[in-house]
Formats: C-alpha cells, sequence, structure tokens
C-alpha cells in the first residue's frame, strides 16, 4: 500500500496527531510506503492508493479544483478531529466566517471518498454529507515522542494544579473564573500552572487574570508556550490536569485528547461533564464536575486524601492504554485496507 499524506497545515497539532504520529507507528509495523508533500501541485496521483489530506484540503476557494483532480487518479481521504462549525463564542469565529473557512472544510467533507474522524459525535454529522465515515480516535506514541512519558513528580506541599492547551479556549477558562476566587478566598494549598506566552495584551494573559484571580493569588507559575512536540513534557510541573469545557456544539464534538494525555502521564483529573470527556471519565477515575462549586470540592477531596489522588490517577492510566497507537493503528490498518481495495 502507497499512501501520501499531505501536511498543508504547517505545524499544527492536527497534523501532529492525524498524520505524522500514527503514521510513523504504522510505517514501522504495517506494510506500508508513506509519502509526504506540503502541496499536490505537480504529484503524479496515480503512484498512490490513496491521498491523505488532514481537516481541510485547501483554504483558498481550490478545495473543488484540487479534489477533482485527484479523484481522477486514486481516491481523496479527508482525516477531521474537530467541527467546521465553531458556535458564536469562539474565539475564531469572526476569522472563520470572513474566510469561509467553514465552509471550505465543509465542501471538503462532502467530495472526499472516504472521511476519517476522531468521534462518533463528529462520525454522526459527517454522516449529514458523507455517509463514507469511519471513526479512529486520537492516540500517543510515548515509546518514540517521549513528552508522553510518565515522569514521578517531585513531592510538594501545595498540591499543583495544571492546565494546557492553546489560544482558542476562551469560553473553557472562564468556567474557571469562581472556582480560582474560592482558591484564593479560601487559602488553599494550591500552586496553579499554566501556559502563557509572555504577550501581556493577548488571550494567554487572560487566562492568566482568571486563574489568578485577578493576579491577587501569586502562587503560580507561567509555562512557556512551545510547539507539538514538546509541550507535553509541561504536564511533568503538576500533579492534577484541569479540563475545564463548556457544553456547546463544537466542544461535543472534540477529541478527549486532553483526557488522553492526562491519562499517560498518571495525572489526577478534574474535568467538565461533558462528552466525549465522560465517555472516559467517571467517579473511579476522575472528578467530573457538574455545577461551578464541583471545582473547588473537587480539590479540597484531593487535598484531604492523597490516596484518592493516586488512586484516581493510576485508574486514569490504565483506562486510557486502549488509545495508545499501538491499539488505534489496528483500526487504522483495518480502515485503509478497506479504503484501499474499494
Amino acid at each position: 500500500m502507497k499512501i501520501l499524506l499531505v501536511y498543508n497545515l504547517g505545524g499544527a497539532g492536527s497534523n501532529f496527531y492525524r498524520l505524522e504520529m500514527p503514521h510513523h507507528h504504522l510505517g514501522e509495523n504495517y506494510p506500508v510506503e508513506l509519502f509526504s508533500c506540503a502541496n499536490t501541485e505537480g504529484i503524479d496521483f496515480t503512484k498512490y492508493d490513496f491521498v491523505l489530506f488532514s481537516r481541510g484540503i485547501d483554504y483558498n476557494g481550490k478545495t473543488k479544483e484540487i479534489a477533482l483532480e485527484i479523484k481522477k487518479h486514486t481516491k481523496l481521504v479527508l482525516d477531521i478531529d474537530d467541527y467546521w462549525q465553531l458556535g458564536a463564542g469562539h474565539i475564531l469565529q469572526k476569522e472563520w466566517k470572513e474566510h469561509k473557512t467553514s465552509q471550505q472544510i465543509r465542501e471538503a467533507v462532502e467530495i472526499a471518498d472516504h472521511v476519517i474522524c476522531t468521534t462518533k459525535y463528529l462520525a454522526k454529522s459527517v454522516k449529514g454529507i458523507n455517509r463514507n465515515v469511519h471513526v479512529i480516535p486520537n492516540a500517543v506514541f510515548p515509546e518514540v515522542y517521549k513528552q508522553f512519558q510518565y515522569v514521578k513528580p517531585e513531592a510538594s506541599y501545595d498540591l499543583r494544579l495544571g492546565w494546557i492547551g492553546g489560544s482558542c479556549h476562551v469560553e473553557d477558562i472562564e468556567l474557571l473564573y469562581w472556582f480560582a476566587q474560592d482558591v484564593y478566598n479560601q487559602s488553599l494549598p494550591v500552586h496553579f500552572n499554566f501556559v502563557h506566552d509572555g504577550n501581556k495584551d493577548g488571550v494567554y494573559e487572560y487566562y492568566k487574570r482568571i486563574i489568578t484571580n485577578d493576579y491577587k493569588n501569586e502562587k503560580y507559575t507561567a509555562l512557556p508556550t512551545t510547539d507539538v512536540y514538546s509541550y507535553g513534557l509541561h504536564y511533568n510541573s503538576f500533579d492534577v490536569a484541569l479540563a475545564p469545557l463548556r457544553n456547546t456544539e463544537f466542544n461535543t464534538k472534540k477529541s478527549e485528547l486532553k483526557v488522553i494525555e492526562a491519562g499517560f502521564h498518571k495525572k489526577g483529573l478534574i474535568v467538565s461533564d461533558v462528552k466525549p470527556y465522560t465517555d472516559i471519565c467517571n467517579a473511579k477515575n476522575s472528578i467530573v464536575v457538574k455545577y461551578s462549586e464541583d471545582w473547588v470540592k473537587g480539590v479540597k477531596r484531593l487535598i484531604e486524601s492523597p490516596a484518592l489522588l493516586e488512586d484516581l490517577s493510576e485508574q486514569l492510566y490504565l483506562d486510557v492504554q486502549k488509545f495508545h497507537i499501538a491499539e488505534v493503528n489496528k483500526k487504522r490498518w483495518e480502515v485503509y485496507e478497506a479504503i484501499a481495495q474499494k
């Protein structure tokens, strides 16, 4: 089998999780030849069983033109990890509307021969416009990408809470507003760790303002933003991962990635009661938050019982092993064989 991987999104996380990491493992363990390019100009598509794009085909109005040229010669497969409709409250909504990004991704979904996505919730939306849809979840490959390996943290008096994420999580971080006030007002033995890009006028500064209770709480560490190859190392700086997720249509069609990452790092996890997170998270492996006041209640439980933190983190570690790339690629290979044979 020969597959052409199109890296048309630069250093984006979707390229890393959906193209580079899974195919690194696939190429080492399955009878497949992998080729890559940044764009499809001048490519002889007859050499490949299929061409695989991540998220979109083109963002300059040429999706249909490129797709039809590929489909003359071989199959076109699109892998998407997010819903193409952001919703009114998303920080990128204005930009996407201006550039018609949602329409271009939707067009790619419609015209592809096959679509691969991360969850059954996203697959349901895809099926409305393309019935050839397959679900392959996100996964990690810790043996090669060592940022996902567990490192036992040093002892600390304070319970170290951490959040790692990008600049598009404004609605999610806002869920921690009252929680951050409670931590400060109750003088809880907590130390926050969160990413920050150093820009005092940017969105990460807004995150900081919320998490530090309008700068009153000085018990925090601002972790530098970094690339997709090393950001996972930040998990080694804290004990408990925070995973706030606002219940929106876009978010319920995201992947379980934050849960998977926290689990492989054997972190305690306090998580919003929102799918797809709760497809993995339950009372045996994490603290699931239904109401605003549950964030601080969960932290207090972990402060009062280190044994509970250990039990939850160990169970979560076990529960996410099905998201090891070796397991997930069994399904990926089945899907690829079926696509190549049709």
